[in-house]
């Protein structure tokens, strides 16, 4: 980080802008704890004309695709990297970015996509065919692992059909396939690119904002990318994110000025900003859900009747109250969300404290049991949904066990690899794509290891079934079988909110997290 000293009495603007600043947390109620992340904010802006967005969110240690995970990442991929589609514009619309046309068979078993011939990578070498067919091998590689493994596990073989031209032949029909090319994780990299050995300190893609300075968990320092491959974009100069775990001092920094946007508000901030004279707050409806989730490859949670008996403990509309101040839709155990077009009113599991007790005694645990639950305490609303769990589950005779740590140490320690926990899943357009990354058995985020032959055939029917009635009606099966047997409660369905100062015009917020920075402007 460059600074300025000053030979003179006289305060440097730096220092002004660290006192301001303090003085305004002070008033705000900011611990003394923070000084050292105040130190390595304030300090004078070097590009005075130039224009810079500062984004603060929570720490992501790795940033390589394609076996990266979590909402922190999902922003910094959307700087760094593209993907062959993307949301885009206010209307999140779903939109071809790394091509420029594509066309299929009648089937759908075979989609082939024209390139466009202006892209490059930051290294300065032109994107083609060649990287394409180059990263899906990566994401078909069992040693990396990560979602794309599942994701692309229906693609037999890509080829290339000239330099800008790739060919997906699948092994099954797939009316869905452009939703899995809109993962996070499936940003386009470069064949001729040490992305193991250079990955996560000096990242290539062919993003609108190049890396310069690389602090692991603490900060990534961006410019412009003048050879984007879109003419005007991005908007801004610089691009700078700041890793900080503790949300409530990412939003004393947004209040204070010291930095342009923060990436997620909790519900509480979110009713503060709600019209508020610095802040803009964007609310985006979209599948976001707490995951309540029962490793199912032991005790106690191997029993469906000890699932079951959680599951009718939980009073859904006092939890969404509690833990969601009320944003959002009541959800039934599936991560089938309310306004997608697959989802079906089957109801929900029914609050009963006498039959959860009922079959618990069934199951051998008369007198209940003890279980630690890992939650990412610093991921607003998980940590209100444990609490709230831990009530509930409370006179039953289940004693939840909250382990509360940050999100980055959750990810890094214990997730995938403790009986229980509460994951947040993002939003994916495509509902199927998501259960067979979740929920299928061996599946790379299946966390409750949950094992269900049925649910693997209802899956493998969903996905190929081009006719959206007949998908609706397979996913009703598969929504039956999850809230009553299924590994997990999710309890709710919220949107997500995001804020900015007043000074950022054009930003966009995407409904599955990767938000578009490109059109920002600082006013």
């Amino acid at each position: 980080m460059e600074t300025f000293m000053s030979n003179s009495n006289e305060e440097t603007k730096a220092d002004l802008d660290r006192r301001g600043f303090i003085k305004s947390a002070t008033a705000l109620g900011l611990a003394a704890a923070s000084t050292p992340f105040l130190n390595m904010l304030c300090v004078k802006n070097v590009f005075a004309a130039e224009s810079k967005c500062r984004v603060m969110m929570s720490p992501t240690l790795k940033i390589t695709p394609p076996y990266s995970s979590g909402g922190s990442v999902q922003n910094v991929f959307s700087m760094i990297y593209d993907t062959i589609v993307r949301l885009e514009g206010a209307d999140q619309k779903l939109t071809l970015c790394l091509a420029e046309s594509y066309e299929t068979n009648a089937d759908k078993s075979q989609w082939t996509f024209k390139l466009k011939e202006n892209v490059k990578f930051h290294h300065g070498t032109a994107m083609t065919a060649e990287d394409i067919i180059f990263t899906v091998e990566r994401w078909q590689n069992p040693a990396l692992g990560g979602p794309m493994c599942a994701a692309s596990a229906g693609i037999e073989k890509v080829v290339s059909d000239g330099k800008f031209k790739v060919i997906f032949n699948l092994k099954q029909p797939d009316p869905n396939f452009l939703y899995k090319l809109l993962e996070y994780n499936a940003a386009i990299l470069a064949h001729d690119y040490d992305y193991e050995k250079n990955g996560n300190t000096k990242p290539s893609g062919t993003g609108a904002f190049k890396v310069t300075t690389l602090v692991p968990g603490q900060r990534i320092v961006m410019v412009k990318n003048s050879d984007y491959f879109i003419p005007g974009l991005p908007k801004v100069d610089n691009m700078e994110v700041i890793f900080v775990s503790e949300s409530q001092t990412q939003l004393l920094a947004l209040e204070a000025g010291q930095v342009d946007i923060v990436r997620w508000v909790g519900f509480d901030s979110a009713l503060r900003y709600k019209n508020h004279p610095k802040i803009n707050l964007y609310t985006v409806n979209c599948s976001n859900h707490p995951n309540f989730y029962m490793g199912c490859d032991k005790p106690p949670f191997n029993d469906v009747r000890v699932r079951q008996a959680v599951k009718h403990c939980v009073n859904r509309k006092n939890m969404l109250g509690a833990a969601a101040y009320g944003y959002g839709n009541i959800g039934n155990d599936s991560p089938v969300w309310p306004e997608s077009d697959l989802y079906t009113d089957i109801g929900f599991p029914e609050y009963s404290i006498e039959k959860a007790k009922k079959l618990l005694a069934e199951a051998g645990y008369e007198k209940g049991f003890d279980v630690d639950c890992y939650v990412p305490s610093n991921h607003p609303p998980l940590l209100d949904v444990a609490l709230t769990m831990q009530q509930m589950l409370k006179p039953a005779g289940i004693n939840l066990q909250i382990q509360g740590v940050t999100r980055d140490i959750y990810y890094a320690r214990y997730w995938l690899k403790v009986n229980c926990g509460i994951t947040n899943w993002a939003h994916r357009e495509n509902p199927i794509d998501l259960m067979n990354l979740s929920l299928r058995t061996g599946a790379a985020w299946n966390e409750s290891k949950f094992d269900s032959p049925e649910l693997n055939a209802l899956l493998d029917q969903a996905s190929v079934e081009a006719d959206e009635k007949k998908a609706k009606k397979i996913i009703a099966k598969i929504e039956k079988l999850l809230m009553e047997q299924g590994p997990s409660v999710v309890p709710f369905f919220y949107p997500v909110f995001t804020a900015t100062g007043k000074n950022v015009k054009n930003y966009y917020p995407m409904r599955n997290m990767s938000n578009d920075y490109r059109y920002i402007e600082m006013a």
